[in-house]
């Protein structure tokens, strides 16, 4: 019975021996398998020690008849069995268990090719590489370390030929002036417009379109200065009667002829010539029926005194001048003049005795105020407004009224202080008797 359970210490500390000898290579150490559950041992006394490895926690089975030791490990690590030998036998020490053997290494890198699609409207090929990183981590320390899933942590561009398609425009359009010339004996310019069209087209599927040549597709005309060259024609000739006038103070007509000429002249190129101005060349007598001239001599003027009258039922006169005039005419250009009708030019009065006839006015009012005495033993004075009245008359039959003297109608007291007089006081006393004044 000894013997079986050295046999079993013995292999437990093989077993660790081992674990530990690779992490001291720092090698990666994975869990030994799970022991299986020993043979039951028959002989009276002794325990059945069960084992479970799978969730790397051992237990020792109680036993009424031996004390035994449990050991309870960490997630990860494994459990040894050391089986008791009866009730003879004395359990020996437990075996500690090696460390955890899991070592997380550095991410893992690589570099993926890859290619992707060109933006919309481009055509080409966009080549990059996608640098990528897995992690390793430990799920079981005891176990292999387990790499992560792959992440891009950058992308960087391989090649890239994406370039925008070629788009074809619409056609250009251009409007270009040219002098279409003018006809055979003609000058100037015939300015027209060709109005021009060129298609664009696309050599490839990238880059940029290409223009093609200009077409004119219809023409119109801006300008014609087009006309015929000038041509001078010979010199004109003419003959152009004219009065040249009489001597000073002689009138009539004195009709002679001038026998002129122009010259035509070219100032352009084209259009029409120009005639010169008319120049007398020679002239010739018509006719002359100069004579002395009828002078009028200047206005003659007088003035002229007249009764202009009064108005109706005035009397008296208005005496006014007239500043009269008189002009001199020709009755012919020559001969003498003769003196017109007088007309007045304007008027001035000399006097006026015009007056209208005379009417009298109703009597005049007007109140004065002024004083009166009082009544005889009284003293004081009264306030009084005196009502008068004036009358109107004619002294001659034309001319002003006149007024006559104002005369008093009624009297109104408007205040009083009218009073009887008091006793004169006694004079003085001279000299007093007794307390009473002496009177001599």
């Amino acid at each position: 019975m000894n013997t079986r359970l050295q046999l079993a210490a013995a292999c437990a500390l093989a077993l660790a021996s081992t674990s530990m000898a690779g992490v001291a290579a720092g090698q990666t150490v994975q869990s030994p398998s799970p022991p299986t559950s020993p043979t039951a041992i028959s002989s009276a006394g002794v325990p059945v020690t069960a084992g479970d490895d799978s969730t790397m926690n051992g237990q020792w089975p109680s036993s009424a008849t031996q004390t035994t030791s449990s050991a309870n490990y960490s997630a990860g690590g494994h459990a040894t069995y050391t089986w008791g030998g009866g009730d003879s036998g004395t359990p020996p020490t437990p075996v500690t268990p090696p460390p955890p053997g899991c070592t997380v290494p550095a991410p893992s890198t690589r570099d993926q090719a890859g290619t992707v699609a060109c933006p919309a409207g481009q055509s080409g090929e966009h080549d990059v590489m996608y640098h990528q990183q897995a992690v390793w981590s430990c799920p079981n320390p005891y176990g292999t370390p387990v790499e992560g899933p792959w992440t891009t942590t950058s992308t960087s561009d391989v090649k890239n030929t994406c370039t925008a398609n070629c788009v074809v425009p619409a056609p250009s359009k251009r409007d270009v002036n040219y002098n279409a010339g003018c006809p055979a004996g003609y000058l100037g310019q015939n300015i027209m417009t060709a109005h021009q069209q060129a298609a664009w087209s696309c050599p490839s599927q990238t880059g940029s379109p290409v223009e093609g040549a200009w077409v004119t597709i219809s023409t119109s005309e801006v300008s014609n200065t087009c006309a015929a060259a000038c041509v001078a024609p010979p010199p004109s000739h003419r003959d152009v009667n004219y009065n040249a006038g009489c001597p000073a103070g002689y009138v009539g007509q004195n009709i002679m002829t001038a026998h002129q000429q122009a010259t035509w002249s070219c100032p352009s190129q084209t259009g029409n010539p120009v005639e010169g101005a008319w120049t007398t060349t020679s002239t010739t007598e018509v006719s002359d029926t100069c004579a002395r001239a009828c002078v009028a001599p200047p206005p003659s003027h007088r003035d002229v005194n007249y009764n202009a009258g009064c108005p109706a039922g005035w009397g008296g006169q208005n005496i006014v001048t007239a500043h009269q005039q008189a002009t001199w005419s020709c009755p012919s250009q020559t001969g003498s003049p003769v003196e017109g009708p007088w007309t007045t030019t304007s008027t001035s009065e000399v006097s006026d005795t015009c007056e209208a006839p005379c009417v009298a006015p109703s009597p005049s009012y007007r109140n004065v105020s002024g004083t009166q005495s009082c009544p005889a033993g009284q003293i004081g004075h009264k306030n009084v407004v005196y009502h008068q009245e004036a009358t109107w008359y004619c002294p001659t039959r034309y001319g002003s009224p006149a007024e006559n003297a104002w005369t008093t109608t009624s009297v109104t007291v408007t205040s009083s202080t009218c009073h009887v007089s008091p006793p004169p006081p006694p004079p003085p006393c001279r000299r007093y008797v007794r307390g009473k004044c002496w009177i001599p």
